[in-house]
């Protein structure tokens, strides 16, 4: 089925769907011996490679588990690094190392919403009510494996631009 990593995955009884979030590109960690420590800059104490034969890094598939197939995917340019969410009313949320957080249709995978935090998306995503009222809740982040994986890959490099400013954003659904 490919693969999965840490992410965590969410079901939704209505469809039938598992969502997986993804990441298909290979990472190399390799220690240095002779690497110096910056004040002020990102050490790991570790250089990074990356292996990346598509133009995405993440993606999001929903898994009808009734099935046993994937019924669609939903590509990113970046690494999915965040918790994901299906909702009730046929939405899944997911957010992207570049700072966005995307909402697609639960059925079909159509991207129908984004929005630019301004952060890495790492954190989690929930769903709450108040007096009838639907909100999602993001929280997002700068995190250091952003900031490894954006360091090596060229086609990430516009994403080191990010703010790496912890943030939580909220979000009114509409009827």
């Amino acid at each position: 089925m490919r693969s999965t990593g840490w992410q965590p995955k969410v079901f939704n009884p209505k469809t039938a769907y598992l969502y997986i979030p993804s990441n298909e590109f290979c990472m190399k960690y390799a220690y240095v011996s002779d690497l110096t420590y910056k004040k002020g800059q990102l050490f790991t104490g570790v250089t990074t490679e990356h292996f990346s034969k598509n133009e995405q890094a993440g993606v999001l598939r929903a898994f009808d588990v009734n099935q046993n197939k994937i019924v669609w995917e939903w590509s990113n340019r970046t690494p999915l690094i965040s918790h994901t969410l299906t909702t009730a009313g046929d939405l899944v949320f997911q957010g992207t190392a570049e700072g966005k957080v995307v909402a697609v249709n639960a059925k079909d995978g159509q991207e129908l919403w984004s929005f630019n935090l301004g952060t890495p998306q790492s954190g989690g995503i929930i769903s709450y009510a108040v007096d009838g009222k639907q909100y999602i809740a993001v929280a997002a982040g700068g995190t250091l494996r952003s900031q490894v994986w954006f360091g090596k890959e060229p086609k990430w490099s516009a994403a080191l631009k990010t703010n790496f400013s912890d943030v939580v954003v909220v979000f009114g659904l509409s009827e």
